[in-house]
């Protein structure tokens, strides 16, 4: 568990892991310089569970970070999980379970239901399951055809990679999974084990441009390695809009019945964008209810 600045939701991400069904793990938290109270909080699960451990360091961003992790990882399989997440209690067992019975498998994730930064659903992520659609997904730069924070993976494969690319922003998942994909199968269960929060601020809203330029490089590369034609993506110049994610998010949420979370971000619309015709199309279906 990479952790920077998370200090409302660690404790929250840390008592999930702990209360897993499996309970035979090590649970490493690398903290990445942070400058609020979460430090403190690991440190307290530290001192009362004998399955943590803490270890600091100055600010060296997150490829970085999940390489040190990595490092000091014991077990044969690696299992990610983000500092402001949530996994389900049966999320480790049953992967865990499935690697073991499947070792042609080097990386496998779970459907995920997205949520907020409140908590509230905004809808489920439906993922490919199987090792063809999954990698046919990242080759053509669509992203979490595996959400990083619900998979485990192969300890050895990722080392025997090389582990995370330093020089990508946001693209370094993409990178290794295409990676793992020409040295083994992927997989997804199709079964809800994680809680995945949104930040609208988040490096993938903020960033989003870098991050497809990255995505490019990356692609072109793999391209390259597997001796097939370039598939290029689509990039704007243009930054994300901030009304955009919290329009699209409240059509997610209203198609998947999640009302209430729907009208929060239809209103949330209207004071942003009180001019725009898609705000109030998405503010009346959310009253409606469909």
């Amino acid at each position: 568990m990479p952790v920077y600045n998370t200090g409302s939701f660690l404790s929250e991400a840390i008592d999930s892991i702990l209360n897993q069904t499996l309970t035979d793990f090590e649970l490493i938290i690398v903290d990445d310089g942070s400058t609020d109270n979460s430090l403190e909080i690991a440190q307290q699960y530290q001192n009362s569970d004998k399955r943590v451990s803490v270890h600091s360091q100055s600010n060296l961003g997150i490829s970085k970070t999940r390489n040190i992790l990595v490092s000091l990882a014991t077990s044969d399989y690696l299992a990610w999980m983000d500092s402001d997440d949530v996994s389900m209690p049966e999320r480790l067992k049953i992967q865990y379970s499935f690697m073991k019975e499947n070792p042609n498998v080097v990386a496998i994730g779970t459907k995920s239901l997205m949520i907020d930064e409140q908590g509230l659903p905004i809808c489920i992520w439906d993922a490919p399951l199987e090792h063809d659609e999954i990698d046919r997904w990242h080759i053509d730069g669509g992203g979490g055809a595996i959400i990083f924070p619900s998979s485990m993976m192969s300890k050895q494969a990722v080392t025997d990679l090389g582990g995370f690319d330093l020089n990508l922003t946001g693209a370094e998942d993409l990178s290794l999974f295409l990676q793992l994909a020409e040295v083994g199968k992927l997989q997804n269960i199709d079964k809800e084990l994680l809680h995945y929060r949104q930040h609208i601020q988040s490096i993938s809203h903020t960033d989003k441009n870098k991050i497809l330029h990255d995505k490019q490089r990356v692609i072109d590369t793999a391209c390259k390695r597997r001796g097939i034609a370039k598939k290029s993506l689509s990039i704007s110049s243009q930054p994300v809009a901030i009304s955009d994610t919290i329009i699209k998010w409240g059509w997610w949420s209203l198609k998947a019945g999640n009302i209430s979370t729907s009208r929060k971000y239809a209103w949330k619309a209207i004071f942003m964008k009180p001019f725009k015709l898609a705000t109030w199309k998405l503010f009346v279906c959310s009253l409606r209810g469909f």
